[in-house]
């Protein structure tokens, strides 16, 4: 069986019967002779022109404040990197120790 959904015009063929308010069974005479649906009415919506960007002047980068070399290097070691070099020099140190009590005690004993 053939059915037509009056609102959208899609054409289903199936086994089934199909109810409902757009369905239409099509009889295979009807189907013959009939033009094609046609097609669904299609809105236009114009969207305002969009304005071009504002030309980007050329900005300073903002200016990075300067890092003590303790602090650097802080930041550059991991704790294990600290902890293999503690080893290294045969300083004791607690292994539950914060990164920065460890790298505390390395720069101490650097000294």
């Amino acid at each position: 069986m053939e059915y037509k959904n009056t609102k959208t015009g899609f054409i289903l063929m199936t086994d089934c019967k199909i109810s409902g308010t757009n369905w239409v069974q099509i009889d295979k005479a009807e189907r013959v002779g009939q033009a094609p649906a046609p097609a669904p009415e299609v809105e236009v919506v114009e969207q305002p022109a969009e304005t071009p960007a504002p030309a980007v002047e050329h900005q300073q980068e903002p200016k990075v404040p300067e890092v003590s070399e303790d602090i650097a290097g802080f930041d550059g070691v991991t704790r294990n990197q600290i902890m293999q070099e503690l080893d290294a020099q045969g300083i004791k140190y607690d292994p539950k120790a914060k990164k920065q009590v460890l790298y505390d005690l390395m720069m101490s004993q650097g000294e």
